[in-house]
């Protein structure tokens, strides 16, 4: 997280969610790879101008799927996403 990042209330509970989620992710989709997806996301969001929380959470979460597997994670991410984002609120 860099320094001129936004903080709100729910980051830090969806950041907790997703370590819960991918912690022990055998196929390099865990918690660490989220969260080096969120940083350089923000930097890069930072320079062109990017809605950050918006580009927080859809790096945080792109392959939340992966847990259960390659076969259709995209499918299984974007439910479970939408079901994190809505207990983080």
């Amino acid at each position: 997280m860099t320094n001129a990042s936004v903080r709100v209330a729910w980051m830090p509970k969806l950041e907790r969610e997703v370590c819960r989620y991918l912690n022990g992710e055998s196929s390099g989709h865990d918690p660490w790879h989220a969260f080096r997806v969120r940083d350089l996301a923000i930097r890069i969001a930072q320079a062109i101008g990017a809605d950050i929380e918006v580009v927080h959470a859809a790096a945080l979460l792109h392959d939340i799927g992966h847990k259960s597997g390659r076969a259709e994670h995209a499918q299984r991410g974007a439910s479970l996403a939408a079901d994190l984002m809505s207990s983080c609120n």
